[in-house]
């Protein structure tokens, strides 16, 4: 109701300023003097009027625009519960074919229509950690926590996005937190043995990679990180032969390829050593291409 009224308010100034613009009659030749000193005397107040009409208009006008924009809000998805769960393993298959920009959009969908859902906040976040995305990746984890504290899996990978942002206290304190709270599986104790060997804490990580595979020896990420744990303990030949049972399941890891050429390296294998990094390169991990071309000279 108030904007039909404001609409004929408008109306009505317009038509005012019309009249003030456009007087009734015209003007004959005799009093055409006259009629031009009226126009000089009164165009100062005909001025003022019209700007302030217009100022008027125009504010008016501004604020049904606001009014308006701030009705336009678009009411969330409604989806029967198979259409949800449909969403869901839709961005779950994304996810397992790393195709993560559309499992994220997809998990939008679902959480727009169902926000409550921890599982989805923390498959969500997943996505975003593996791009490197870590803040809205913490954010996902965290709020997956909050929900439900029993998914200690969003509690460690809060972690290790905050390892990812440069955080290494919190991010180890929430990895230890949810290993202590019976988080006890393989890539969980993979992945914290790596962030240990990162902050030189060789023994620590080395008894958390012989941990992780003890677990799952055919999980290529804890053998990876037993490899990663005994370079980083100077026990290079291990470190090598680990390297190798990974690439035996990942014959196409560029990461695993470099890791095994420094350990040929230290051994001063060099013909191996420069045939790895060569092949990492090739495979597309750039910090290969330097220690290719600094070392196999």
């Amino acid at each position: 109701m108030q904007k039909v009224l404001g609409i004929f308010l408008v109306v009505g100034l317009i038509l005012a300023g019309f009249q003030i613009f456009s007087p009734d009659g015209s003007v004959s030749s005799n009093e055409a003097e006259k009629s031009d000193t009226q126009k000089e005397e009164s165009t100062p107040q005909t001025s003022f009027q019209f700007s302030s009409l217009f100022s008027e208009i125009t504010a008016f006008i501004d604020q049904l625009k606001k009014e308006s924009g701030s009705t336009n809000v678009v009411a969330p998805e409604v989806l029967t519960d198979q259409e949800l769960n449909e969403l869901f393993q839709q961005g779950l298959d994304s996810y397992n074919a790393a195709e993560y920009e559309n499992s994220i959009s997809q998990y939008d969908r679902y959480l727009a229509a169902n926000p409550n859902n921890s599982s989805a906040l923390y498959n969500r976040g997943l996505s975003k950690y593996y791009l490197n995305r870590y803040t809205e990746a913490e954010t996902d984890f965290d709020s997956a926590y909050s929900m439900d504290r029993k998914n200690l899996d969003a509690l460690f990978y809060r972690g290790l996005s905050r390892f990812g942002l440069e955080r290494k206290e919190e991010g180890l304190e929430d990895m230890n937190r949810a290993i202590d709270s019976g988080l006890i599986k393989s890539y969980a104790f993979a992945e914290r043995s790596i962030q240990l060997g990162i902050l030189e804490k060789a023994k620590e990580s080395l008894a958390d990679a012989k941990k992780a595979v003890q677990l799952d020896p055919e999980y290529p990420r804890a053998i990876f990180s037993l490899g990663f744990a005994y370079y980083a303990s100077g026990k290079y030949k291990d470190s090598v032969d680990s390297y190798s049972k990974v690439l035996k399941l990942l014959p196409d890891d560029s990461i695993s390829y470099f890791n095994r050429g420094l350990g040929y390296a230290a051994l001063k294998r060099k013909a191996e050593s420069c045939r790895d990094y060569k092949k990492s390169w090739d495979l597309g991990y750039e910090n290969a291409e330097k220690e290719y071309k600094d070392s196999c000279k």
